[in-house]
């Protein structure tokens, strides 16, 4: 073979690796991949079988908060019509397919957010918890035991849930609006020590503010109603309480109806101890966003977590669980960020350019928010004015 078709051949080799190449980024790009081929976020499932430890330990705990955005099965619910789209034949054509495909972007994300209590809004049944926790456990080595779910009365058929790899002590269920999402009021005692968690999505703004907003804070003071008989009690009680709250975290149902702040010297120097505080302060305020409202571009805080007092500061001898400081966060990992940084959904949409429905095969239109937790034998302790009193 002469010089000239060496190099020729060599020229053709090239670029047919360049076109493999391009032609695998384009099919991520569009999300699904390309033919049967699905998107697959690489397993971090060690060689031998087993997933890497985390770093945690007995005294360590981490909460991870999500609003999954529609996750439905396939199969058409006969008291559910709202379901009725989530079928593979409904205007959403909503197929095996797409399902496991979303299943398996929400797994892969809640993988890197490494949680040990993960707690859920907008699944649909106690099938699609069980398949979510398949595929963490099958795909990415992680092992949820302890399913905490109800079938809920809301009119949209969609339900909060907890998936943990720590047993609850006591489950509560309140419902303080009529068909709307139950809340959930799970109890914890990891390393023996209380902790109790409430799982919250209110009421959304669907309808309009003004119809909206009382029942948002409707559902606040029944919250606030729990945690003062969880507080009377134990008023140094560890209470955390997530979820997306279709409000910002500066907004009445949160400041007034729960009593919660952002301001953390509020919360320390409240002398009645009732003040929560929303860890959102510990963020700066262009990093608040958790969900983007496309159509006014704005974004809002409608997700967060809240904590009580004495989850910042402890008396001498009392084991308890408190935040670790610097672990609250907004998970935005970069696959699931657009071009202005918003979170891609999963959802069919008409395509203006080619007039056409098409798939955004993303993950939710919701960040997820985390926080690390610790036993009070590690970190400064922070005393607040009125316990030094």
């Amino acid at each position: 073979m002469s010089f000239l078709e060496e190099h020729l051949t060599c020229l053709l080799n090239t670029a047919m690796t360049i076109q493999k190449t391009l032609l695998v980024l384009v099919c991520l790009a569009l999300g699904g991949g390309c033919g049967e081929n699905r998107e697959r976020w690489p397993s971090q499932v060690n060689p031998d079988g087993g997933r890497a430890e985390s770093a945690r330990d007995s005294s360590s705990l981490a909460i991870v908060q999500w609003n999954l955005e529609n996750l439905f099965d396939t199969e058409d619910d006969p008291d559910n019509k709202e379901d009725d789209d989530f079928t593979p034949h409904a205007w959403r054509q909503w197929t095996e397919d797409l399902y496991e495909l979303k299943l398996n972007h929400l797994a892969g994300v809640l993988d890197e957010a490494d949680g040990d209590i993960l707690c859920l809004q907008e699944v649909e049944n106690r099938r699609v918890v069980d398949d979510l926790a398949a595929v963490l456990r099958t795909e990415f080595g992680r092992h949820y035991e302890y399913v905490l779910h109800r079938e809920g009365t809301d009119h949209r058929g969609i339900d909060v849930a907890v998936l943990a790899n720590v047993k609850a002590v006591s489950v509560k269920w309140i419902c303080p609006v009529n068909e709307q999402r139950d809340i959930m009021i799970a109890g914890f005692a990891p390393s023996g020590s209380k902790l109790t968690v409430l799982v919250n999505h209110w009421k959304s703004r669907w309808g309009g503010e003004e119809k909206s907003a009382p029942l948002r804070m409707r559902q606040a003071k029944a919250v606030r109603k729990e945690i003062d008989r969880i507080q009377k009690d134990d008023p140094d009680a560890s209470i955390i309480l997530v979820g997306d709250f279709n409000d910002n975290v500066d907004q009445a149902s949160l400041s007034d109806g729960l009593k919660s702040t952002s301001v953390r010297s509020d919360v320390l120097g409240d002398k009645t101890g009732v003040r929560f505080y929303n860890l959102h302060g510990e963020l700066p305020r262009h990093l608040w966003g958790t969900f983007y409202y496309r159509k006014k571009e704005v974004w809002n805080s409608f997700d967060s977590m809240i904590v009580s007092p004495s989850m910042f500061w402890m008396r001498p001898g009392r084991k308890q669980w408190r935040v670790k400081p610097g672990t609250y966060k907004v998970i935005r990992l970069p696959r699931h960020m657009g071009e202005t940084g918003n979170p891609i959904a999963f959802r069919r949409y008409k395509n203006k350019l080619t007039d056409k429905w098409e798939y955004t095969r993303g993950y939710s239109d919701h960040f997820p928010v985390r926080v690390e937790l610790m036993l009070d034998d590690a970190g400064q302790v922070e005393v607040p004015s009125a316990a030094r009193q």
